[in-house]
C-alpha cells in the first residue's frame, strides 16, 4: 500500500466530560511551546520518551496562561467534581509518539489542565514503512492534524500557539492564509509543494473533511526561541519571549476577561496596591515588551495599584502589513524553505 499521512494521526479525545461553549477553540503544541524539551539529537528524543510526568518541566508560566485563555467563570454542577466548563476548548497537537500519551496526560492534570483533545503522531506508521527519514518531518502531520480539527470544529475562531524551533510558523500562516483567502486553493498547494509535501499527501491535505470547512484563524502566538527562523514571516505572526508577555499582549487585544485577568495579574506579580519597586519596574519592562507604549504602561500600572482593572484596547493585530499578498508570501516561504534545505544538507 502507497504512504497515507493519515496513518500519522493518533487523536485522542478529552477525558473529561467538556460540552463545547464557545466559538472559540485554541491548538497548542506541545515540544518548546509548552513543555521544556530538548530534540535536537536522538539521544534528546530517547531521554524525553524515557521521563515520567513528574520530570517534564513545563514552560514558565505557560500552565498559567492557558489558564487564563481558557477560563470560564461559570462552573457547571452537572457533573460529579464540580467540572470547570471553559469557554474555550484546548487541543494539544505534537509530535511526540502515542506511547507518550499517558505521561503527557499525568503532566497536564498536574498543571490543572482541562483539554478536549490531544493529536500525537504515529511514528510506528513511519518506521513500518521504512520512512525514517519523516520521524522528524512535521509538515504533513501537523496540517494534517490541524484540518481534523477544522472539521470536528466547523466554522470556529482559532488562536494557534507553537514555537520557531522548526516549522509551526510557517504551518499556522499558511493555513491562516488559506482560510483568510489571501491565499488562493492553488496558491495554498504550491505552498505545500514547497514544503516537501508529495503530490499524494498534497492530495490527501486538499481531501480531508476540514479543508473546505469554515474556520477563523484569530491570531498565531509563537514562542520565540531566539532562532531568528522566522524573520521573513514576521508581519503574519504574534511572536513573545516569555507567557507573562503573551498574557500583558493577550489582554491588550481583549482576548482575556477583566475578571480572571485581575487574578492572573496577582498571581503573577503579587499583591498589586502594595508592589515593591522591583516589581513595579519588572512589570513596566513586561508591559513596554508587550506592545504598550509608555504612556499606556504607566496609566496600566498607576490603575492596578489603585485597585482598578485596566480596560482592554482591542486592536486589530495579527498582521504588521495591511494588505497580505500571496506571490509575496510564497517567495518569503520558498526563500526560507531553501534555507532550510541548506541546512539540512550541512547537517
Amino acid at each position: 500500500m502507497a504512504y497515507d499521512i493519515r496513518h500519522l494521526l493518533n487523536y485522542n479525545g478529552s477525558p473529561f466530560p467538556i460540552k463545547q461553549t464557545s466559538q472559540e477553540q485554541v491548538i497548542c503544541d506541545i515540544d518548546k511551546t509548552y513543555l521544556e524539551t530538548r530534540t535536537s539529537s536522538i539521544f534528546d528524543l530517547a531521554k524525553a520518551a524515557l521521563e515520567t510526568s513528574q520530570d517534564k518541566k513545563t514552560v514558565l508560566n505557560a500552565n498559567t496562561y492557558l489558564e487564563a485563555l481558557l477560563w470560564g467563570e461559570k462552573k457547571s454542577t452537572e457533573y460529579p467534581l464540580n467540572y470547570p466548563i471553559f469557554p474555550k476548548n484546548l487541543h494539544f497537537v505534537s509530535a511526540s509518539p502515542p506511547q507518550l500519551k499517558t505521561t503527557l496526560e499525568e503532566k497536564f492534570l498536574m498543571d490543572r489542565l482541562c483539554w478536549s483533545s490531544i493529536t500525537l503522531k504515529n511514528q510506528l506508521y513511519n518506521i513500518k514503512k521504512i520512512k525514517f527519514h519523516l520521524l522528524r518531518e512535521q509538515f504533513s502531520f501537523k496540517t494534517l492534524a490541524i484540518f481534523h480539527l477544522f472539521d470536528k470544529n466547523p466554522g470556529c475562531d482559532f488562536f494557534l500557539i507553537g514555537d520557531n524551533a522548526e516549522s509551526d510558523p510557517y504551518i499556522y500562516a499558511g493555513i491562516k492564509l488559506f482560510k483568510d483567502g489571501t491565499l488562493s486553493h492553488r496558491g495554498y498547494m504550491e505552498f505545500l509543494r514547497m514544503a516537501g509535501l508529495t503530490r499524494e499527501s498534497i492530495r490527501t491535505v486538499a481531501q480531508s473533511k476540514g479543508f473546505l470547512k469554515p474556520a477563523k484563524i484569530k491570531n498565531i502566538f509563537i514562542r520565540d526561541l531566539g532562532t531568528n527562523q522566522t524573520t521573513m514571516i514576521d508581519p503574519y505572526i504574534t511572536k513573545f519571549k516569555s507567557y507573562k508577555n503573551l498574557f500583558l499582549y493577550s489582554y491588550r487585544q481583549g482576548y482575556l476577561s477583566e475578571k480572571i485577568f485581575a487574578n492572573i495579574l496577582k498571581k503573577l506579580y503579587g499583591k498589586l496596591d502594595s508592589l515593591e519597586y522591583s516589581q513595579t519596574k519588572s512589570l513596566y519592562k513586561d508591559l513596554l515588551s508587550s506592545n504598550y507604549s509608555r504612556d499606556e504602561a504607566k496609566d496600566f500600572i498607576f490603575k492596578v495599584t489603585q485597585g482598578e482593572t485596566p480596560k482592554s484596547f482591542v486592536k486589530e493585530s495579527f498582521s504588521k502589513t495591511k494588505d497580505p499578498n500571496e506571490d509575496h508570501f510564497l517567495c518569503d516561504a520558498k526563500s526560507w524553505f531553501e534555507k532550510v534545505e541548506e541546512r539540512s544538507i550541512e547537517l
